[in-house]
């Protein structure tokens, strides 16, 4: 019986050892598929570490692959439909007054902003590995190391950490000349189905309201 046992356990111990281990990019690609599977809502909270221009904000992120819709319903609002971003912000939560600034951003700005488009551009722009030891967060088991190919580039390092799923749990990215960017996602929904409108600013609408609209193209 006890030789059964030792058979039975050798012989798991020699499949155990047989998995191939989830390397950074098995991780990552799992993580970008959990974003692409329709729309995604997420409730968010951001802190740019020394940049006094961006305060702790949390927000709900609506995305639909490139495009995205960030909000705190209050002060702070970003739509993005793939190629126009629009950035309002509003004194005391009113809209006469405020200032809608109109960009076509870089790819380092949307980063800093949607967490899709820097995984889904890791493989172009930074090296990936798991770091193993590390203090995760609440939630996570893994970390994933995404350092910047380009020494020069605008985000020159970011942690990524996953959940057992390989969904997105927290995300901290050092931003060159604007300290570091902690993003922590308190919910996540996927297979949602948004309507173009939510990834766009109505510019007239706003103005008719008492809104200044900076256009910065």
């Amino acid at each position: 019986m006890m030789k059964k046992r030792l058979t039975l356990l050798t012989l798991l111990l020699s499949l155990y050892c047989a998995l191939p281990a989830q390397t950074a990019a098995d991780l990552l690609n799992r993580a970008i598929a959990h974003f692409e599977k329709g729309g995604v809502e997420m409730n968010v909270s951001a802190t740019y570490a020394d940049d006094d221009a961006f305060p702790p904000l949390t927000a709900t992120l609506k995305m639909c692959r490139e495009r995205f819709f960030l909000s705190d319903g209050m002060e702070y609002s970003v739509w993005y439909d793939g190629t126009t971003q629009w950035t309002c912000r509003m004194s005391d939560g009113e809209i006469k007054g405020a200032e809608v600034y109109i960009s076509e951003p870089t790819l380092a700005e949307l980063q800093s902003v949607s967490p899709y488009l820097l995984m889904k551009n890791y493989n172009n722009q930074f090296q990936a590995s798991l770091v193993k030891g590390s203090q995760l967060p609440k939630g996570a088991v893994s970390d994933v190391l995404l350092t910047a190919i380009d020494a020069n580039a605008d985000i020159t390092v970011a942690h990524l950490f996953l959940d057992k799923d390989a969904r997105m749990v927290s995300l901290q990215a050092a931003l060159k000349g604007a300290g570091t960017l902690a993003f922590d996602v308190k919910s996540f929904k996927n297979g949602l189905k948004h309507s173009d409108a939510v990834f766009t600013c109505n510019t007239q609408s706003l103005k008719k309201r008492g809104a200044e609209i900076i256009d910065m193209r």
